[in-house]
């Protein structure tokens, strides 16, 4: 299952433009048309990520490759902390630190 985590503008097949905010339910037609990969991030029905996603085991950097708001969130997911509403790696970052997760390598 693919999670909403970025705020994208979609236009429907009538014209009208729709706003999804990051942990909104897309709909089909939605899907189709955000080509983003970095939009969402794979999530397993039972709220694991991903197998085939990066190891979210250990702690993203915070700066370089795998350091943006995708890794972040995945880590948090794997971790059980809900990233929906957020939309900057750093209030991701925050609810970690709230939830005593660990965000230093």
């Amino acid at each position: 299952m693919r999670q909403l985590i970025s705020t994208v503008h979609v236009v429907d097949g009538d014209g009208t433009s729709h706003v999804f905010k990051p942990g909104d339910e897309l709909p089909a037609w939605a899907f189709e048309k955000v080509t983003n990969p970095k939009a969402f991030v794979d999530v397993a029905d039972t709220g694991d990520v991903d197998p085939e996603q990066p190891a979210t085991t250990a702690v993203p950097p915070r700066s370089g490759t795998g350091s943006g708001y995708a890794a972040w969130a995945a880590y948090a997911i794997a971790n059980e902390v809900d990233p929906r509403g957020t939309t900057k790696r750093d209030e991701i970052i925050a609810l970690l630190d709230a939830a005593d997760i660990p965000t230093k390598q």
